[in-house]
């Protein structure tokens, strides 16, 4: 799932990878993937 949060080349892909963040079970790999889409979501608005 980080490599299609990573991958996404517009918001609409960045967040079709973001609605499935939920689905992980694990709580830390969650949290991982939630800082990498934020992370991703500010590099995008800043381009």
């Amino acid at each position: 799932m980080a490599d299609k949060l990573t991958a996404a080349t517009d918001v609409e892909q960045l967040a079709d990878g973001g609605n499935l963040i939920g689905a992980v079970a694990n709580a830390d790999h969650r949290a991982e993937l939630v800082n990498l889409y934020e992370q991703r979501a500010t590099e995008m608005e800043a381009a």
